[in-house]
């Protein structure tokens, strides 16, 4: 009711979750956009795959339910995430780098290191 759709949630062999047809999830988009930018990296189309990579790191506001959370079943989601930021925060602030986007390269290493103090980045 809350949602004001009873089709937003689907139950499936007893498992409950969102209708990706009538919700936006963040995470989801954030995972959609990584393989769409590593997609067209393959393809040759840099500038585009750089261009979807930031939009993907820009839908990150840090740990997964937050650092806090003590509800170990997020643990494993909240690792895979922060995971996948930290790579690709790393591939594209190198690449911009080298591309001469230093002050990008830099906007979005700051951002990283906010987002995730206790790591150790490379950049």
């Amino acid at each position: 009711k809350l949602l004001g759709d009873e089709k937003a949630i689907l139950v499936k062999d007893s498992k409950v979750t969102l209708n990706s047809d009538l919700c936006w999830v963040d995470v989801w988009a954030f995972e959609h956009l990584l393989e769409q930018a590593l997609k067209v990296k393959q393809e040759g189309e840099v500038a585009k795959s750089q261009n979807l990579f930031a939009q993907a790191l820009q839908l990150y506001h840090g740990p997964f339910l937050g650092d806090d959370n003590n509800a170990p079943w997020a643990t494993h989601t909240r690792e895979r995430l922060r995971k996948k930021y930290v790579t690709h925060v790393e591939m594209l602030c190198q690449a911009w780098s080298s591309d001469s986007k230093v002050q990008e390269a830099r906007d979005l290493f700051s951002r990283a290191m906010e987002l995730e103090p206790k790591l150790k980045w490379k950049c």
